[in-house]
Parts: C-alpha cells; sequence; structure tokens
C-alpha cells in the first residue's frame, strides 16, 4: 500500500484564524453530534473534520477561545489554500 503526500511541509505556513459567533455556534452543534456518536477522537480532530466540511483546508495546531463568542485557531496549511480558506472562512463568519 502506498501513501501520497498531502502536501510537502516546505508548502505549508501557519495561519492565524478567528471563528465567530453564527460558526461558533455551529461548530458546538456538530460537536455535540460526534461526542453521541462512536466518531469521537478530540475536539482538535472534530475542529478540523469540521472545517473540512466548510471547505477549509489544513491541519489544526492549536485551539483558543478568547471569548464566547470566538475561538481563534492555528492552522498549517499550503501556501496556494491560504487566500481560499480567509474568503470561505470570511464568508461563514459573516453569516448571521
Amino acid at each position: 500500500m502506498t501513501s501520497t503526500t498531502l502536501f510537502k511541509l516546505s508548502d505549508a505556513v501557519k495561519q492565524n484564524y478567528k471563528l465567530k459567533r453564527p460558526l461558533v455556534d455551529q461548530y458546538t452543534t456538530y460537536l455535540k453530534n460526534i461526542k453521541d456518536s462512536d466518531d469521537y477522537l478530540s475536539d482538535t480532530e472534530a475542529l478540523q473534520a469540521f472545517l473540512k466540511e466548510k471547505d477549509i483546508h489544513g491541519f489544526v495546531l492549536y485551539i483558543g477561545l478568547t471569548t464566547e463568542r470566538e475561538i481563534r485557531v492555528t492552522i498549517s496549511v499550503e501556501k496556494q489554500r491560504v487566500l481560499n480558506n480567509r474568503k470561505n472562512l470570511n464568508k461563514l463568519n459573516d453569516q448571521i
């Protein structure tokens, strides 16, 4: 069995993202549903899967709760996905 490289470490950069209230609420609902199933591993793995579903790719390195309305996330992401991730996250954070 051969494995494929997701991306080269040299092509990765660390990016900080802020998840705001509507997205935080969606994540907590997602986390609750995952914890009720047998698929739960950790909050970090759950957040990574949640973001991937929202078309925000990368590896979650750090999660910090800044306020009840905001979560700060540091993600290692491919350079070519940085702008796309930022655009998708801004669109999701602007939801009402």
